[in-house]
């Protein structure tokens, strides 16, 4: 798969980076101009304030039902209004500032479907946790799962591979006290536990074992 195939009167963005969030303020990244943003927010967008420019290069601000139960679900439906040759996916709590690496990358690299990036996840003790995640791939591809999403089953089921790179996103979300934290991997067990047949694919096998270690570890 190439992609999707569309119409279009104006040029094809390269990339188009789509986040979901309950409230655009909360996003801490700046942007290049010639990204497309996808925000999709659960709410109402006309009261949308966040210093993110969204006029820019078919740029779209998108309300989305927010799914608690499935968020696979809510990032399918953000991504199905990117328009660029390629999709990456980011949150709010994160920050990605190799653009000009990334665009040299996607410009001369595209027979690949997808790309890997390091996550860089700092504790409040100030432990870095890197994790290798598929965040870039082209646009068309599906999420996966209830939780622990992932496009790489999509990838997989179509006989296409991921590239690493070296690009790196840094990851505030674990940045709180054990409280914050243990609700987080307490709603990721129960999501697991409630899409019992996630546990055919050995990646979520492996996820669910990470999390009832770390609850372990926090308790």
């Amino acid at each position: 798969m190439k992609g999707r195939e569309k119409q279009r009167l104006t040029p094809q963005p390269l990339l188009s980076v789509c986040i979901i969030t309950q409230d655009p303020n909360e996003i801490i990244m700046n942007f290049p101009d010639w990204i497309q943003l996808v925000i999709g927010v659960n709410g109402k967008s006309d009261s949308y304030h966040s210093k993110v420019d969204v006029s820019k290069n078919g740029s779209k601000l998108v309300t989305i039902g927010w799914d608690k139960f499935s968020f696979a679900k809510v990032r399918n439906t953000t991504c199905q209004h990117a328009d660029g040759l390629y999709t990456m996916q980011l949150d709010t709590d994160e920050d990605f500032r190799h653009w000009d690496e990334l665009k040299q990358l996607l410009e001369n690299n595209q027979d690949i479907e997808a790309f890997t990036v390091s996550v860089i996840s700092m504790t409040q003790d100030y432990e870095l946790i890197n994790t290798r995640s598929n965040r870039i791939f082209k646009t068309g591809y599906k999420y996966w799962g209830a939780v622990h999403e992932t496009i790489d089953i999509d990838l997989d089921s179509k006989g296409a591979k991921a590239v690493n790179t070296a690009l790196r996103i840094n990851h505030y979300g674990y940045f709180t006290d054990n409280e914050g934290i243990l609700n987080k991997l307490r709603r990721n067990l129960k999501l697991f536990e409630d899409n019992y047949e996630l546990f055919q694919y050995e990646y979520y096998r492996k996820k669910y074992v990470e999390t009832i270690n770390k609850l372990k570890e926090f308790e």
